[in-house]
């Protein structure tokens, strides 16, 4: 699970550095794997 947020988060520095935008604006967020054929979105809410 650490590779993939790692991965994603310099993914998420290179393509603001390329795009000239904040990481927050450019709408990437990572997609966990549930098994090896199946995936969702799953939704948070953190410290409120």
């Amino acid at each position: 699970w650490v590779n993939r947020q790692i991965i994603t988060y310099f993914v998420r520095l290179t393509f603001s550095d390329i795009f000239r935008k904040k990481p927050d604006d450019l709408g990437m967020y990572l997609l966990y794997d549930v098994a090896h054929n199946i995936a969702k979105f799953e939704r948070y809410t953190i410290e409120g």
